[in-house]
């Protein structure tokens, strides 16, 4: 699953607060989790409204409104806000400070730190900010588990049969290292090796994350399919390695084709 990106709004004068936030989200960031977007990432010679109004915030899973008596009143904080609405990201106010918050636009939705409560209220101020992450690891991970849950929805049992086979099949063969090799010739022979162990490794949580969703059924005749599968000679087709292929052929010696869907491969 792709990780959320988060939009940071805030006023200018609580960068303080906007940074010891994002040092707080450095455990999920590290876990693959998120991904935090703020405009200090804007660099010399960017077109800053480009970057935040066309390419960051319509492009983010989640806004986060740092809340503050300067923030609520900010034209590009309250524009932020509105192309969120518009596009309809979800909008997570975190209250810095105490304010006229509930009157604004952002009095609708549920706030953080818990109950409301300010951060410079807590004391110390660390267990209000440990309450912001706490919020918003429950958000990301129900996030996640969303999206996870509309992608197996729309994933059909031959979707399944085909990735388990090919993955199977491909990855833990010598056949692939030699594919490597054939389409591969500029790398390292450390960074052939870094790609297959790579590839097997994704392929292990890809393989694990499905057995929880089959049933056993399901798995019995995966088992039978991957062993009949492993009776038969097969090839790899060059787009395989092509980044731009929009799926991939894996061809046995027989007649029958098989593709793989790159959004469940790649």
């Amino acid at each position: 699953m792709k990780k959320l990106k988060l939009f940071i709004t805030y006023s200018h004068g609580n960068k303080k607060e906007k940074d010891r936030i994002i040092i707080y989200l450095k455990v999920m960031r590290a876990e693959g989790l998120i991904s935090v977007w703020h405009d200090d990432d804007i660099l010399g010679g960017d077109k800053w409204q480009e970057e935040i109004f066309s390419k960051h915030l319509p492009n983010s899973d989640i806004l986060l409104y740092l809340v503050s008596s300067s923030s609520i009143v900010s034209e590009n904080c309250n524009k932020e806000l509105e192309i969120a609405l518009a596009k309809g990201i979800r909008v997570i106010p975190i209250i810095l400070e105490a304010c006229d918050w509930k009157s604004h636009l952002l009095g609708k939705f549920q706030a953080f730190p818990e109950k409301g409560l300010p951060i410079n209220e807590w004391t110390p101020k660390s267990k209000g900010f440990q309450s912001v992450v706490e919020g918003l690891r429950k958000v990301v991970e129900a996030e996640m588990e969303s999206s996870f849950d509309a992608l197996v929805k729309n994933i059909t049992y031959q979707d399944i049969f085909q990735n388990v086979l090919y993955w199977r099949a491909v990855l833990f063969t010598g056949e692939f290292r030699e594919h490597v090799l054939t389409h591969c010739p500029d790398l390292s022979e450390s960074e052939q090796k870094r790609l297959i162990e790579t590839a097997r490794s994704l392929t292990h949580i890809w393989i694990n994350n499905f057995k929880t969703l089959l049933t056993f059924e399901d798995r019995a005749k995966i088992r039978l399919a991957i062993h009949d599968f492993k009776q038969q000679n097969f090839e790899l087709s060059p787009a395989f390695f092509d980044p731009n292929a929009t799926q991939y052929d894996l061809t046995r010696k027989s007649p029958v084709r098989c593709a793989a869907k790159a959004n469940l491969t790649r």
